[in-house]
Protein backbone atom coordinates (compact mmCIF):
# COMPACT_ATOMS: atom_id res chain seq x y z
CA UNK A 1 0.00 0.00 0.00
CA UNK A 2 2.84 2.34 0.88
CA UNK A 3 4.70 1.50 -2.32
CA UNK A 4 1.38 2.35 -4.27
CA UNK A 5 1.04 5.47 -2.68
CA UNK A 6 4.47 6.62 -3.09
CA UNK A 7 3.91 5.78 -7.37
CA UNK A 8 0.67 7.71 -7.12
CA UNK A 9 2.58 10.74 -5.46
CA UNK A 10 5.79 10.36 -7.72
CA UNK A 11 3.55 10.34 -10.83
CA UNK A 12 1.41 13.06 -9.92
CA UNK A 13 4.68 15.27 -9.01
CA UNK A 14 6.15 14.59 -12.55
CA UNK A 15 3.12 15.36 -14.14
CA UNK A 16 3.06 18.75 -12.03
CA UNK A 17 6.88 18.97 -12.89
CA UNK A 18 6.32 18.52 -16.31
CA UNK A 19 3.06 21.07 -17.30
CA UNK A 20 4.26 23.67 -15.08
CA UNK A 21 7.41 23.70 -17.23
CA UNK A 22 5.54 23.12 -20.89
CA UNK A 23 6.98 26.37 -22.85
CA UNK A 24 4.04 27.64 -24.49
CA UNK A 25 4.60 29.36 -27.90
CA UNK A 26 2.89 32.43 -29.01
CA UNK A 27 0.19 31.79 -31.65
CA UNK A 28 0.01 34.42 -34.70
CA UNK A 29 -3.62 35.12 -35.18
CA UNK A 30 -3.61 37.99 -38.46
CA UNK A 31 -1.56 40.54 -39.46
CA UNK A 32 -1.96 43.52 -41.59
CA UNK A 33 -0.14 46.17 -42.87
CA UNK A 34 0.03 49.66 -43.34
CA UNK A 35 -1.01 51.45 -46.22
CA UNK A 36 2.15 52.64 -47.62
CA UNK A 37 3.52 48.93 -46.52
CA UNK A 38 6.04 50.34 -44.41
CA UNK A 39 4.75 48.74 -40.85
CA UNK A 40 3.09 46.02 -39.82
CA UNK A 41 1.23 45.00 -37.14
CA UNK A 42 0.83 41.40 -35.96
CA UNK A 43 -2.14 39.92 -33.01
CA UNK A 44 -0.69 37.02 -31.42
CA UNK A 45 -2.27 34.75 -28.48
CA UNK A 46 -0.19 34.21 -25.85
CA UNK A 47 -0.71 30.61 -24.15
CA UNK A 48 -3.68 29.41 -23.37
CA UNK A 49 -7.26 30.34 -21.91
CA UNK A 50 -6.72 30.62 -18.25
CA UNK A 51 -9.61 28.36 -17.60
CA UNK A 52 -13.32 27.16 -19.06
CA UNK A 53 -14.64 30.90 -18.83
CA UNK A 54 -11.71 32.96 -18.78
CA UNK A 55 -9.22 35.11 -19.75
CA UNK A 56 -6.57 34.86 -22.60
CA UNK A 57 -3.41 36.69 -22.90
CA UNK A 58 -2.74 38.76 -25.70
CA UNK A 59 -0.11 40.86 -27.98
CA UNK A 60 0.03 43.23 -30.73
CA UNK A 61 3.62 43.46 -32.12
CA UNK A 62 4.56 46.62 -34.29
CA UNK A 63 7.50 45.52 -37.26
CA UNK A 64 9.21 47.92 -39.80
CA UNK A 65 9.55 46.62 -42.92
CA UNK A 66 12.90 44.89 -42.07
CA UNK A 67 11.25 42.90 -39.59
CA UNK A 68 12.25 44.75 -36.71
CA UNK A 69 9.63 45.12 -33.87
CA UNK A 70 9.13 48.55 -33.29
CA UNK A 71 6.79 48.44 -30.55
CA UNK A 72 4.37 46.06 -28.61
CA UNK A 73 1.67 45.42 -26.40
CA UNK A 74 0.69 42.63 -23.93
CA UNK A 75 -2.89 42.37 -22.57
CA UNK A 76 -5.46 39.79 -22.24
CA UNK A 77 -9.05 39.68 -23.05
CA UNK A 78 -12.05 37.77 -21.62
CA UNK A 79 -12.90 35.97 -24.45
CA UNK A 80 -15.63 33.79 -22.54
CA UNK A 81 -12.55 30.64 -22.32
CA UNK A 82 -11.77 31.05 -26.14
CA UNK A 83 -8.63 31.88 -27.49
CA UNK A 84 -8.04 34.80 -29.68
CA UNK A 85 -9.84 35.20 -33.08
CA UNK A 86 -9.26 37.79 -35.84
CA UNK A 87 -12.84 38.90 -35.01
CA UNK A 88 -11.23 40.66 -31.77
CA UNK A 89 -9.80 43.63 -33.74
CA UNK A 90 -12.40 45.89 -34.01
CA UNK A 91 -10.73 48.60 -36.33
CA UNK A 92 -7.06 49.60 -36.93
CA UNK A 93 -6.72 53.04 -37.62
CA UNK A 94 -3.00 54.03 -39.05
CA UNK A 95 -2.14 57.40 -38.59
CA UNK A 96 1.20 59.62 -39.26
CA UNK A 97 3.45 58.44 -36.22
CA UNK A 98 1.22 55.97 -34.70
CA UNK A 99 -1.20 52.73 -35.72
CA UNK A 100 -4.23 52.19 -32.90
CA UNK A 101 -5.90 49.33 -32.67
CA UNK A 102 -9.44 48.54 -31.03
CA UNK A 103 -9.53 45.52 -29.35
CA UNK A 104 -13.42 43.70 -28.26
CA UNK A 105 -14.05 41.26 -25.95
CA UNK A 106 -16.51 38.39 -26.67
CA UNK A 107 -17.45 38.23 -22.74
CA UNK A 108 -17.95 41.38 -22.85
CA UNK A 109 -19.11 44.64 -24.93
CA UNK A 110 -15.75 46.08 -23.65
CA UNK A 111 -13.79 47.61 -26.27
CA UNK A 112 -10.37 48.77 -25.59
CA UNK A 113 -7.45 50.74 -28.01
CA UNK A 114 -3.63 49.69 -27.96
CA UNK A 115 -1.32 52.36 -29.72
CA UNK A 116 1.80 51.77 -31.18
CA UNK A 117 4.07 54.21 -31.71
CA UNK A 118 6.51 54.47 -34.86
CA UNK A 119 9.13 55.82 -33.08
CA UNK A 120 9.41 53.14 -29.87
CA UNK A 121 12.61 52.30 -29.97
Amino acid sequence: MKRVFIIILSLTMLCFFVGCSAVEKDILITSQNSPDNDYTVYLYQVGSPQWSFGSVGAKLVLKDSNGKVVDEEKFSLANDGAGIFEGNIKGITWLENQVEIIMGESDTIQQYTYILSYNSN
